[in-house]
C-alpha cells in the first residue's frame, strides 16, 4: 500500500467516525455536504479546486439518487 494510499485510508476512516462534528448538526444534507467538501479542497491544488469540487458535489448527487445518472 502506497502512502498515498494509507493517507486516503485514514482519512476517509476519520471522516466516517467524525466527520458529523465538523459541520452543523443541524443543517441540510446538502449543506453539510457542501462544507465538508470545502474543508478538504484545501488539499487540491488551487487552479483545480472548483473543477474537483463539481465533481465531488456531483458524484455525491448521483449516488444519493440513482435514478438521477440515467
Amino acid at each position: 500500500m502506497s502512502l498515498f494510499d494509507q493517507i486516503n485510508a485514514r482519512i476517509t476512516e476519520n471522516l466516517q467516525n467524525y466527520g458529523h462534528y465538523l459541520t452543523d448538526p443541524h443543517a441540510p444534507e446538502e449543506e453539510k455536504i457542501a462544507e465538508t467538501v470545502d474543508i478538504l479542497i484545501q488539499f487540491v491544488r488551487p487552479e483545480r479546486r472548483e473543477a474537483v469540487r463539481t465533481q465531488i458535489l456531483d458524484i455525491i448527487r448521483r449516488e444519493a439518487d440513482p435514478a438521477e445518472s440515467t
